[in-house]
């Protein structure tokens, strides 16, 4: 069964600007495509940049194959980044949010925030 899904990260700096990747993948004849937005952007409103079918189905096995705790232990502090990723496939939702360091007991989530990342660092294709 095909799936429509979307994976967003966000990173909200304390004394920066604000950061988001969303890619939507889905049924091959369907526009897989990434959105970038910073600070005062509205992802919504930001232009669809196409992507291959082969990025998408490759980030969707590599978040099928995660199998982590929810549970970690309580952090807390004053300044630092807090990064949200969420994944969601039709009514379907999951969060995770943290503050500066990913929790140990969330490391299969860090390849996917790097692979998100680089759309910062390059634009799509």
């Amino acid at each position: 069964m095909p799936y429509l899904w979307t994976v967003e990260l966000n990173i909200r700096p304390s004394f920066a600007y604000n950061q988001t990747i969303r890619v939507c993948g889905g049924e091959p004849d369907k526009a897989n495509y990434v959105q970038v937005a910073g600070l005062w952007d509205v992802i919504d409103e930001q232009p669809k940049q196409p992507l291959g079918h082969t990025f998408c189905n490759e980030l969707l096995s590599e978040l099928q194959a995660i199998k982590i705790s929810p549970v970690t232990p309580s952090v807390y502090g004053l300044d630092g980044t807090i990064y949200t990723l969420r994944f969601s496939s039709g009514f379907n939702e999951v969060e995770y949010r943290w503050w500066c360091d990913l929790p140990a007991e969330w490391s299969e989530l860090q390849p996917i925030a790097d692979r998100l990342l680089e759309f910062f660092k390059e634009p799509a294709k």
